[in-house]
């Protein structure tokens, strides 16, 4: 998953799109540093809000298409009440683009500070940005929290390993 989607890492970068991974991607360069110890399912990425239409665009260009959704159509106002949409290529490599970190905070400005905070990472050498440790641990609590088709108790052991790593990088 990490070979296959570097590329598109690379090209949203190559576009000036900034980005900050997430979720296992993060987990795994800034904590676990194995492939092997955490699970995955798809590639998590970030991108501002303004950027969202383009970055779409451009997925699509990578042969990127948005999975079904609740909604009748997808894009225009959709985006503004949503937080992200998990995109499919043809052989079933899947990205899920964020433009709001938390499904409930989708207003303007509601990222600026996860941004703000973020730190420089590189996945297979392309530049992007990780959750420092403090929004790391509330975004693993924020999005455990949720129910899903698949286990969330994985968060908890998330939550362990950021805590065990960098406890002293947390703002308590």
């Amino acid at each position: 998953l990490f070979h296959r989607m570097v590329p598109v890492l690379q090209s949203l970068r190559d576009e000036g799109f900034e980005t900050l991974i997430l979720k296992g991607t993060a987990l795994i360069v800034r904590y676990y540093h194995e492939y092997g110890l955490r699970p995955m399912g798809d590639f998590d990425v970030l991108v501002h809000l303004e950027h969202v239409e383009a970055a779409i665009g451009l997925l699509a260009k990578l042969g990127l298409r948005p999975l079904p959704s609740r909604f009748k159509s997808f894009g225009g106002p959709t985006l503004y009440v949503t937080h992200g949409h998990l995109f499919k290529d043809s052989s079933g490599l899947r990205l899920d683009l964020h433009w709001h970190l938390i499904p409930d905070c989708t207003y303007d400005g509601a990222d600026e500070e996860f941004w703000e905070g973020a730190l420089p990472v590189e996945v297979h050498q392309v530049p992007t940005l990780a959750l420092n440790p403090t929004d790391q641990l509330f975004h693993l609590c924020a999005h455990g929290t949720r129910w899903s088709e698949i286990s969330t108790i994985r968060w908890a052991a998330d939550a362990v390993t950021v805590l065990e790593r960098s406890q002293s990088d947390v703002d308590w």
